[in-house]
């Protein structure tokens, strides 16, 4: 098992940083490296965590189905700490200069076009040489470490929605403006509700 973790890189812009996109962009993420993890490290982001602590955050329930879905754990760094991600911090300093530096006077009009330029970028950094080694992170990526990727499950991840809520006396509980009637023994009863967002 390799001492380092995934020096391919991946990049996706998106528009917003929600639950949504979050797992989105990782399951992305997933597929252009053709297999999961045992651990995945995220940062401590407010669509990942429901309670922030320095020790042991607490996970969304989404997020949390997610990494289950994925066999995965899922690891979210203290808050304000870049030496918990140090591998990370370095290759953001890096894709800046070779991927946000090439576009930054680049005038873009869909996230589409961003996405298609970005990943023309991306792609000549994976193949690029590193400096000390007779290969780039591309080769290097499928030489040590896809061999230890985990098999992507056959099936679609479907993302929950969770919220709590009093079901009213007439036993129905309103969903996103949806009515979908509950069946419970008391009508004051709190009940957690969940939906489904396929992604």
């Amino acid at each position: 098992m390799p001492d380092f973790l995934a020096t391919v890189s991946c990049l996706l812009p998106v528009l917003f940083n929600r639950k949504a996109v979050k797992t989105f962009c990782i399951k992305k993420m997933l597929e252009y490296f053709g297999g999961t993890t045992r651990v995945i490290v995220t940062d401590n982001l407010k669509s990942g965590v429901t309670k922030a602590s320095s020790l042991e955050p607490q996970i969304a329930q989404a997020f949390n189905d997610f990494c289950n879905h994925y066999q995965m754990v899922a690891i979210q760094t203290r808050a304000r700490k870049p030496k918990d991600k140090p591998l990370v911090e370095g290759l953001i300093r890096i894709l800046y200069s070779r991927i946000y530096a090439p576009l930054r006077n680049h005038t873009f009009y869909s996230l589409n076009e961003i996405n298609q330029a970005i990943s023309k970028l991306l792609e000549e950094h994976n193949n690029t040489l590193f400096s000390r080694l007779d290969m780039s992170r591309r080769q290097r990526f499928v030489k040590e470490e896809k061999s230890v990727l985990q098999p992507l499950p056959p099936t679609a991840f479907e993302l929950k929605y969770y919220r709590k809520a009093t079901v009213q006396k007439n036993f129905l509980d309103t969903i996103r403006s949806r009515q979908a009637l509950l069946q419970c023994s008391n009508a004051l009863h709190r009940k957690t509700s969940h939906y489904y967002l396929y992604l």
